[in-house]
């Protein structure tokens, strides 16, 4: 019986981490602010992001407002701001490219605008993503979905933390316990 998509991309991602010496997690949230659940879930993943720091899963993060939509148009995407995002999303859909079996939860729709009645394309963005760089090199982005393995931001730090366990299994045995549904 053959690996699923899933299985072999995290078999091979928990190696690399684990080899590793330098892993960073870019975390990348739409915004930080009022006590809100979603601020709850926020702080929920930031401190397990602290503790995997402290025992050395990971050697570093760093937290990135990008709000919950990119707008395409070329105003926005030529600002240094714009033009950081869309690199930063065109990297993630590369690295997808990779996993033909891989779907990122960037959905491109049409946006009215906040000022006047016109529509523009933009870009969804998620409520929070991560990004895990293994010796400076993309290796993972989440949430994603595998076929129909759903690898949520949840699931992934549960999997960092017990680099040797399948996330999605030691999800649903209940190892960790977090604030929210991440």
């Amino acid at each position: 019986m053959s690996e699923t998509p899933y299985r072999e991309w995290w078999s091979n991602h928990s190696e690399r981490v684990e080899a590793s010496d330098d892993v960073r997690v870019d975390v990348f949230v739409r915004s930080l602010g009022a006590p809100t659940p979603t601020q709850t879930t926020q702080s929920a993943v930031l401190e397990r992001l602290d503790g995997l720091e402290e025992r050395d899963r990971i050697d570093r993060f760093t937290v990135q407002v990008w709000g919950d939509r990119l707008y395409t148009g070329e105003r926005c995407s030529q600002s240094p701001v714009g033009r950081y995002l869309h690199n930063k999303i065109e990297e993630f859909e590369r690295w997808a490219d990779g996993y033909p079996e891989v779907e990122l939860p960037f959905e491109q729709t049409v946006c009215e605008s906040f000022v006047t009645d016109e529509a523009f394309d933009c870009i969804k963005l998620p409520r929070i993503c991560l990004a895990t760089y293994v010796d400076g090199e993309l290796a993972g982005v989440v949430p994603s979905q595998f076929e129909a393995v759903d690898m949520t931001v949840h699931s992934y730090l549960t999997g960092l933390a017990e680099l040797a366990s399948d996330p999605l299994a030691a999800t649903e045995r209940g190892e960790v316990k977090t604030a929210g549904g991440l």
